[in-house]
């Protein structure tokens, strides 16, 4: 998920959906100095997991459609202003409109060429709303590329990169 990042030139990012916080150990290792951390997590068991981990970052219990007013919040532009946003949100399993509602408001935060970093398993390409999303994220980004599968990962899974326009 982290592969290609250059976090000496990353001033802000996002994690939609930490859950217990598997991407954010490596995350906040590579993170320099003053730079800008935002998760935001809206289920409650994985937002108390994920604090029990993680006691000292700030984790916003909100729906990720809300990282505008988050970004605003910590100091940021609404748009435009993060660098690059992890996500561990189960795209495939939201209705159409949910998807297209959140990219809105990823595509806005996201600085122009940032990307949209996230993963879903090989099995969601056999579902509908699986190659929807695939659809989905061909349209409103500049360029999508995905990784080898993963097939260490049970189930297996690869990553998704999605790139805005510059």
């Amino acid at each position: 998920m982290l592969e290609g990042v250059d976090f000496g030139r990353v001033s802000a990012v996002a994690e939609l959906g930490p859950g217990s916080g598997a991407f954010t150990a490596p995350i906040l290792e590579r993170l320099r100095p003053g730079s800008v951390f935002m998760p935001i997590e809206l289920n409650p068991v994985m937002a108390s997991a994920f604090r029990a981990r993680f006691p000292g970052v700030e984790l916003h219990e909100r729906s990720a459609a809300d990282i505008g007013e988050i970004c605003r919040a910590k100091g940021l532009p609404e748009r435009h202003g993060v660098d690059v946003i992890f996500s561990g949100l189960p795209w495939a399993a939201f209705t159409p409109e949910l998807q297209e509602s959140l990219l809105d408001a990823v595509i806005g935060v996201l600085k122009p060429g940032g990307p949209l970093i996230t993963f879903t398993y090989n099995t969601s390409l056999l579902t509908r709303a699986g190659r929807r999303f695939a659809d989905v994220i061909a349209r409103r980004f500049e360029r999508v590329e995905r990784s080898p599968t993963v097939l260490l990962n049970l189930p297996p899974a690869f990553v998704y990169r999605c790139y805005t326009a510059r």
